[in-house]
């Protein structure tokens, strides 16, 4: 899906570029490479994101799990 994207924004940007060009005066290489890198950046923040969330997650839990045991009347470690 995100190669799609790539490709979609890439021919997007190539078929408007005679517009593009005018207003910012770089070359579509430079467009290009930067799409490239926002959407490589995007894994590790969203790996990290799902870390912290799953830790979250977990951390609430332990929590019901201790204190369903102390309703039951069951030792706590």
């Amino acid at each position: 899906m995100v190669v799609g994207w790539i490709i979609f924004c890439v021919a997007l940007t190539a078929a408007n570029w005679a517009t593009i060009g005018q207003d910012v005066k770089a070359h579509p290489k430079a467009w290009v490479a930067l799409l490239v890198a926002c959407v490589l950046m995007q894994y590790p923040v969203i790996w990290y994101w799902v870390d912290w969330l799953r830790r979250r997650k977990l951390a609430e839990l332990n929590e019901v799990t201790k204190i369903m045991n102390e309703m039951d009347g069951k030792s706590v470690p």
